[in-house]
């Protein structure tokens, strides 16, 4: 099983030219019908990669990750220009497609 470490090394508010933000979400979304589509460790090691990388990619900062066997949990920070919703969309919709092609089981 893969070690993940989390970025804690940021300070709890953040500044930047003309905004001071410090905001945390705590999202949990659920496998359909709730499916234990998520009991594999292989597919959790995999999909823990793939969020981790998604969220590399948009700038947010992962303070902690749980994935269930039926639902994931990810506690994370953003910047203020990104909406809650828009950041859930990217995180379900590209683990989403991600999974059914690589794991189509």
């Amino acid at each position: 099983m893969t070690k993940y470490e989390f970025r804690n090394d940021e300070p709890d508010i953040i500044h930047g030219r003309g905004y001071v933000y410090n905001l945390n979400y705590h999202i949990v979304w659920c496998t359909k019908y709730h499916n234990q589509a998520l009991a594999n460790p292989i597919i959790v090691d995999s999909l823990k990669d793939k969020i981790l990388q998604i969220c590399r990619e948009n700038e947010y900062t992962v303070k902690a990750l749980e994935i269930m066997p039926t639902h994931v949990h990810i506690l994370l920070s953003a910047k203020p220009k990104e909406s809650v919703t828009n950041i859930v969309k990217k995180l379900k919709g590209i683990t989403a497609k991600w999974l059914f092609e690589k794991y189509p089981e």
